[in-house]
């Protein structure tokens, strides 16, 4: 695309109608317009388009152009994480896999996404792009993840959590016991008569 169009063609993103802001994703994927303008009306558009499908297109564009920056990457992890749709979502897997995303971030979002992303689909992108990063998912760890999963269930139930506080008042009962006790001890004094008689009882040797 030339200098000259490319103005225009970026207000295009902006444009009151889907169907204009859908072609214009769609043309700046096929043509692979590496322009970090072109790149900036994606990322918005990921972010901020009120329509689904837009968003899938704007993420798939940003996959086939192929220029990673922070805010690009950003975008991304969030789409994976929390759009509604599955398509954003898969698309976004699908992007971050073309566009090589190996960040600690995303692989502990890749790994996450495993274990509770409902739809089939999506859930085979991110293992393939978990295989494509050769990082292993924590389905491996299945039976691990269960076991922690079923001791916190235990830990939660009322039941286990009453036995806890029930041990724990009868432990706090007994250190306050113990202290009343040394506290009554410290406050006994002697009569004055016994500690006379104390005395009397040892008296100073003499020396002849």
């Amino acid at each position: 695309m030339t200098a000259t169009l490319l103005p225009e063609f970026i207000k295009c993103f902006s444009a009151e109608y889907v169907s204009v802001r859908l072609e214009s994703c769609k043309t700046a994927a096929k043509l692979m317009i590496a322009d970090e303008r072109v790149v900036k009306q994606l990322v918005r558009l990921t972010q901020f388009d009120p329509a689904w499908k837009i968003k899938a297109y704007a993420i798939k564009a940003l996959g086939d152009i192929g220029m990673l920056c922070d805010k690009a990457e950003s975008s991304l992890v969030w789409a994976l994480r929390f759009e509604d749709e599955p398509g954003v979502r898969l698309e976004a897997c699908v992007a971050i896999c073309k566009l090589n995303c190996q960040s600690d971030e995303v692989i502990h979002v890749l790994q996450d996404r495993v274990l509770v992303e409902p739809d089939a689909a999506v859930k085979e992108e991110v293992r393939k792009t978990l295989d494509a990063f050769g990082m292993s998912g924590p389905e491996d760890n299945m039976e691990m993840i269960r076991q922690i999963k079923a001791e916190v269930q235990r830990l939660c139930k009322k039941s286990v959590v009453a036995a806890k506080v029930i041990m724990y008042e009868k432990e706090l009962d007994k250190y306050e016991r113990k202290a009343q006790i040394s506290a009554t001890f410290s406050t006994i004094q002697v009569p004055a008569t016994i500690h006379l008689m104390m005395m009397t009882s040892h008296p100073k040797s003499t020396m002849f």
